[in-house]
């Protein structure tokens, strides 16, 4: 029996959560191939945001963009995802059907340059605020550095906390305690 990772277990999710005609946000931008993927499904009706502290990160997932003819859809920022509440304009917020999340480091990167925690949770307080009811927030948590795992174990108290989600979490089977974590909270509050 073959396995998907979870990069490509993320990507199915979103190929079936995504619409043409959504707001999305790629919170951890990297290497842009989860923007890029994002860009793809909102169509040419919806649009993207793309977040990182990293210029390299801002210029990967451009210079991916505008490889794939899709620049013209996404907005990129680079800033830390912990202030992505104040760039979504304020008629968006509420109105994000997804936002992805890979926390810990930039692969292929320097791994001394990590997410904190700190910034990780509040970028997710945030999140709350603009996802649509039924909107949802996938978070791979790479846990194979300094602090990896007690962000993921931070992340996870996080979800616990919140009222009116669905939370799942997928772990790979593996021998490897750094194994990264899958993070799933879909927003099911309903409309007023």
């Amino acid at each position: 029996m073959r396995v998907d990772s979870l990069t490509q277990q993320t990507h199915s999710l979103l190929h079936e959560h995504v619409r043409p005609g959504d707001f999305v946000i790629d919170a951890t931008a990297g290497n842009g191939h989860d923007t890029v993927l994002l860009a793809e499904l909102v169509g040419d009706s919806g649009g993207a945001f793309a977040f990182d502290n990293q210029r390299q990160a801002i210029e990967s997932t451009k210079r991916h963009l505008e490889q794939a003819g899709l620049l013209h859809r996404v907005t990129c920022f680079c800033e830390g995802h912990e202030f992505m509440g104040q760039y979504i304009p304020v008629p968006l917020h509420g109105r994000i059907s997804t936002i992805v999340y890979n926390v810990g480091y930039l692969r292929g990167c320097d791994m001394s340059h990590f997410t904190p925690q700190e910034s990780t949770l509040a970028a997710l307080s945030q999140a709350m605020d603009l996802l649509t009811p039924n909107g949802m927030i996938s978070i791979i948590a790479y846990t194979g550095h300094h602090g990896g795992r007690e962000e993921a174990e931070g992340i996870k108290q996080w979800a616990e906390s919140l009222t009116n989600i669905k939370i799942k979490t997928t772990v790979p089977l593996s021998k490897n305690n750094n194994a990264p974590e899958w993070i799933e909270v879909t927003y099911i509050k309903r409309p007023e």
